[in-house]
């Protein structure tokens, strides 16, 4: 089952307010969905792997 972590009225302001071209995305889609992982480990590995990857297309 995938869950999504699930944010609130309050959360999705403040993102707004923080940086104006996401605010932009979240008023275009209407939603924000971030996968939750819920074992620590997997996370971890999880957003090592995609910052690794992330600096070799950088």
């Amino acid at each position: 089952m995938t869950v999504y972590f699930q944010y609130g009225k309050k959360e999705v302001a403040y993102l707004k307010k923080a940086d104006r071209r996401l605010a932009e995305v979240i008023c275009q889609t209407d939603m924000i969905q971030r996968l939750v992982i819920p074992d620590l480990f997997a996370a971890f590995a999880t957003e090592l792997s995609r910052l690794d990857a992330f600096r070799r297309h950088s």
